[in-house]
């Protein structure tokens, strides 16, 4: 009986030591999940979409470098260009579950996640660069950091990309009239496929990665986006016109997950905030210098360039056909409001 008291003792002890081990276990993983309180480094992944050369590249490889310096290497950022880790809007909805802790995307795919986003998509929004940036560092660019940080996501800095341009294989593009029966590829948003058809034109959905064979095979006649863009997706390639017709502006976003931000302590939260101000304001003078290199890149390559200074293009008949859409989208009035 003493022996089998002694035995059942031992095997208590050891169920103890066991849990204490496990629950030593747990408290080193939790360590490593971002929690401010951890002295140990946190390695963090960064996802985009931009290949090496443009704009955003160089703004997120700086910002990792900055990071792990300002920390003494306490927070690490492992950056991964290129679409690696898949499509904005995959990468996006990681960030929001907290699978990928921070991601540059473009305002269009977040708009899946925060629907006042589209705002960007409204045609002839802003009046001209200064406009923009006065309004994303206003009102305007505040009321939307609160709905991505409603969805689970904070914005550390908007990276302006530049107005977009229209680039198409059939003609040039110098007043609404010219767009009508164009195929034109658009994201699978209903907000610029109404634009598109308010326009005449006949707005098709094609992803980002199939855009070059569509434009190429005839699949889709135009494109519109930013002139890095263009360049990252090759676009001279396959179109021989190409109109500065500034529609729409494009912008990116530096989006970590919330509740990650907010595990971190105040110190290190004020460096995040600093560091996507500085390398927003990096990517977006770096864009505007590479939009002057690419409008002599397209004239060079053969295109048939219109740019809005040359007096061409009909902005006025654009902004007719499109009025519609204003009416139709009231829920964004608030935002017009701010920007106006």
């Amino acid at each position: 009986m003493k022996i089998f008291a002694k035995g059942k003792i031992l095997n208590l002890l050891c169920v103890i030591a066991l849990s204490f081990a496990l629950a030593a276990c747990g408290s080193s993983e939790a360590s490593n999940s971002g929690s401010a309180t951890s002295d140990e480094t946190i390695t963090l992944r960064l996802g985009h979409q931009a290949n090496e050369g443009v704009t955003y590249f160089n703004s997120a490889e700086k910002f990792a470098e900055e990071m792990e310096e300002r920390t003494d290497g306490k927070i690490k950022i492992e950056v991964y260009p290129a679409a690696q880790l898949g499509n904005e809007v995959e990468m996006t909805k990681e960030v929001q579950q907290g699978s990928l802790d921070m991601v540059i995307t473009s305002t269009g795919p977040l708009s899946n996640f925060a629907a006042d986003f589209a705002v960007f998509q409204m045609p002839f929004l802003f009046d001209d660069v200064q406009h923009v940036y006065d309004s994303l560092e206003g009102e305007f660019g505040q009321l939307l950091n609160e709905k991505a940080e409603e969805v689970g996501m904070k914005n550390l800095g908007y990276i302006g990309n530049g107005f977009k341009s229209l680039s198409n294989s059939k003609r040039p593009i110098l007043n609404a009239e010219d767009l009508k029966g164009l195929q034109m590829r658009v994201n699978e948003d209903p907000l610029t496929t109404d634009v598109y058809r308010a326009l005449g034109a006949d707005p098709t959905p094609i992803a980002a990665p199939e855009m070059y064979t569509a434009l190429q095979q005839g699949v889709a006649h135009g494109y519109e986006g930013d002139m890095p863009a263009h360049d990252n997706f090759k676009i001279f390639e396959v179109t021989d016109y190409l109109s500065e017709i500034q529609m729409t502006f494009s912008a990116s976003l530096i989006l970590i997950n919330q509740d990650l931000f907010d595990s971190f302590e105040p110190e290190i939260q004020d460096i995040f905030l600093e560091l996507g101000a500085k390398y927003a304001k990096d990517g977006t003078v770096e864009s505007e210098k590479m939009e002057k290199a690419l409008f002599q890149e397209a004239i060079d390559s053969g295109v048939e360039v219109t740019r809005k200074a040359d007096g061409k293009i009909d902005i006025e008949s654009l902004k007719e056909a499109v009025q519609p859409i204003y009416e139709k989208n009231s829920q964004f009035d608030k935002y017009i409001s701010a920007i106006e």
